[in-house]
């Protein structure tokens, strides 16, 4: 006995040194989320020039417009012969079709006409015709780099330029050909004040050196001719430019221009979305790497909601570039009392500085005023608008030592095994040698290059360890003897609140660890993440179980006892309410796992989903559900019960607590949430849940209380009679 004590002892030391350890990483981390606060807005320079033709605007006029609401900057996409057409730089036809064009004397350009004459156009053949000499110019140099080989040639007749693809026209037009300046000055970005996003695609010639030299060429003429600011660099195909074989003068490229490069998230909102090349660049750059949110599509969402969405996202999720669509058509249901901005006014009001610039349409006024209610929503939540600023943390940054808070991981999952009270030394030594070999593991994962597996492996242990030592505890607390109600004057409550303090202190030390586990810049970053997140549902839960019912029935839980036991269930007579028991519990089960994590099989329901609005409308950082209307609750009501002598069935509200726990530490997983928002989330997640709990024993008293009441006066009955 005195020897497990010590054993105990030991562990309990390397728990508190890890933890020790990773409060400088955590406090580096808070520094680093706080001084992030930059968000830049965006939006396709494309959809702002389609939504300027819609409604009869230059696209200045528009970009300037929403610039003064507080639009950031502008992507600058790889354009397509189908842009260019429509933007008027020249004119996309079939071959066929502009053969007829000329015999019915419709085309009366004399180069194009003796062009004709030559039989230079082909059925079946794509030609684009500029006779503007400098996007003539640009239309060679880029079907040189993005157009595949043999299947393009440009002739050159006087002022006209003619550009023959051997594709149908409707490939033809949508292939593209990289950036062209001359769309910056003619949308007046510069002027507007708009940074640009440069948005760069992959092709086969753009692979080369030469073709990323080309790029760093364009951007480097249109900072310097056309005085517009760089924002990030933000690669357009499913891979980085300079993929395979040009990373390197890709890394160099992004370097010598100055700004970041902007990833995308995925749209499960988990990681990022898998570019080729993209880890490899990163990793060159020391992760100089902002994330971007792209917004939701604008179909049925007002203005006031696509920013809520928006700044959740940013919040949340440390998305720094908000990638907005523009509304290109207006919501019919924007027309009813709902259409209203955050300051009261109709979506379709013009903002009240635009008095005298322009003479304002109902969908310029929209898409105006969704930026307005997002900047003010993004300042009313402590952001400011601006060019975005990467995360200031070295690569790999490990102000912790990845070995010793592993230690403290694998120590917490030894403590877990001596509570099971294990009896017999061969049973003590097997479980702490397991302990050890997970420790072993992560040291040697670390040792030999494999660090992100082994901080994956240390993170999961001490998200298992934590909350299953922590409802250990807890069981514990609920199976002793009850004190008599003399020997509490202030009634059960200390004890409850006590229960309460320590089996979530238990498990706020356990997510602490694994946040300062996975302080990494590619974590934080979502180059990486935390794996394991169902199999933390569940292990701590039943580990919770199986202590209860360690510690309640000492004898049947026995090794030795186990085929008795195995046996006597056999025999029990299987009733209809024991399967209708098991297929709610089993049915539970499910849908607990099934709603786990970020893939989600089962969706919301529409009040769940109003209630999570409402919470993130009044409280800073919204509760899990699960901790306030689950978790917490079971924990409080369970200590009530036991602390009022009433042990008898708590395995279900063990089960229940367990859900609090691990949603706790859960909390702590998702790196990419700041480590303040995490805390916050769970105090309120502590906090409502309290609430309920109390509501709950206060209805279980009252109806306790009816219930003595009937069955006393129902005894009285007889005897009056």
């Amino acid at each position: 006995m005195r020897r497990l004590l010590r054993l105990t002892t030991l562990l309990w030391l390397l728990v508190a040194v890890a933890a020790a350890s990773a409060g400088p990483a955590l406090v580096a981390r808070v520094q680093v989320e706080s001084a992030s606060r930059r968000v830049e807005l965006v939006m396709d320079l494309d959809l702002v020039e389609l939504l300027a033709r819609s409604q009869g605007y230059r696209t200045d006029q528009v970009l300037t417009e929403l610039a003064q609401a507080g639009l950031g900057a502008v992507a600058w996409t790889g354009t397509t012969l189908d842009r260019l057409s429509l933007s008027g730089y020249l004119g996309v036809y079939e071959g066929r079709d502009l053969a007829d064009l000329i015999a019915t004397g419709r085309v009366g350009s004399p180069d194009l006409l003796a062009l004709d004459r030559e039989g230079f156009f082909q059925a079946g053949y794509t030609y684009a015709c500029t006779a503007d000499r400098e996007v003539g110019r640009w239309l060679e140099r880029a079907a040189a780099t993005y157009l595949p080989d043999g299947r393009h040639r440009v002739t050159r007749r006087g002022s006209l330029t003619v550009l023959e693809i051997s594709l149908l026209k409707e490939r033809a037009v949508q292939l593209s050909l990289g950036l062209l300046p001359a769309e910056l000055e003619r949308a007046g970005v510069g002027a507007a004040g708009l940074r640009v996003m440069a948005r760069p695609p992959n092709a086969a010639a753009s692979a080369s050196p030469e073709g990323v030299a080309d790029v760093e060429a364009t951007l480097t003429s249109v900072v310097a001719s056309l005085r517009v600011t760089l924002s990030a660099v933000a690669f357009s195909s499913s891979e980085v430019l300079g993929y395979p074989g040009s990373l390197d003068e890709t890394v160099a490229m992004v370097k010598r221009v100055g700004v970041p490069v902007a990833v995308f998230e995925t749209i499960e909102q988990l990681g990022n979305v898998d570019q080729k090349g993209l880890s490899y660049v990163a990793s060159r750059l020391g992760y100089q790497i902002v994330r971007i949110y792209t917004a939701p599509e604008v179909k049925v969402l007002t203005p006031a909601e696509l920013a809520d969405k928006i700044v959740r996202s940013v919040k949340e999720r440390g998305l720094r570039v908000a990638y907005l669509h523009p509304y290109l058509v207006a919501p019919e249901h924007l027309l009813t009392t709902v259409g209203v901005t955050r300051d009261g006014r109709s979506v379709y009001a013009p903002p009240p500085d635009a008095q005298g610039r322009l003479d304002y349409t109902p969908l310029l006024a929209l898409n105006v005023n969704y930026v307005r209610d997002l900047v003010a929503l993004l300042q009313s939540q402590g952001f400011e608008v601006g060019a975005p600023e990467p995360l200031s943390v070295p690569n790999p940054s490990r102000p912790a030592p990845p070995a010793l808070l592993g230690l403290g991981a694998s120590a917490a999952l030894g403590l877990c095994w001596l509570a099971l009270r294990p009896r017999g030394r061969l049973w003590v030594a097997s479980g702490l040698l397991a302990s050890a070999l997970v420790a072993a593991a992560i040291a040697a994962l670390a040792a030999t290059g494999r660090g992100t597996l082994g901080l994956q492996l240390a993170a999961l242990t001490a998200a298992l360890a934590f909350p299953s030592l922590a409802l250990s505890y807890l069981a514990a607390r609920w199976t002793a003897t009850a004190r008599p109600a003399a020997a509490q004057p202030r009634g059960p409550w200390p004890a409850v609140f006590g229960d309460l303090l320590v089996v979530t202190g238990i498990s706020l030390l356990g997510g602490l660890l694994v946040a300062a586990i996975l302080t990494d810049i590619r974590f934080m970053l979502e180059f990486e993440y935390f794996r394991g997140v169902k199999l933390t549902y569940l292990v701590p839960p039943v580990a919770g179980l199986a202590y209860w019912l360690r510690y309640r029935f000492p004898g049947e839980t026995e090794p030795r006892a186990w085929p008795r036991v195995i046996l006597r269930l056999a025999g029990w007579p299987i009733r209809v309410w024991h399967v209708a028991v098991a297929g709610v519990v089993g049915a539970g089960l499910v849908l607990y796992v099934a709603r786990s994590g970020n893939t989600r099989l089962v969706p919301l329901l529409g009040f769940e989903l109003r209630l999570r609005q409402w919470l993130e409308a009044v409280l800073y950082a919204r509760p899990r559900l699960k901790e306030t209307f689950i978790g917490y609750p079971s924990l409080v009501l369970g200590s009530w019960l036991a602390h009022t002598g009433r042990r008898e069935h708590l395995g279900w509200l063990m089960l229940g607590a367990g859900v609090s726990q691990v949603s706790l530490v859960n909390s702590f997983e998702h790196i990419r949430s700041p480590l303040v928002l995490s805390l916050i989330r769970s105090f309120n997640g502590l906090w409502t849940g309290v609430l309920v709990g109390l509501a709950a024993v206060g209805i279980l008293w009252a109806l306790a209380a009816l219930v003595r009441r009937l069955g006393t006066s129902g005894g009285r009955g007889p005897e009056a009679a």
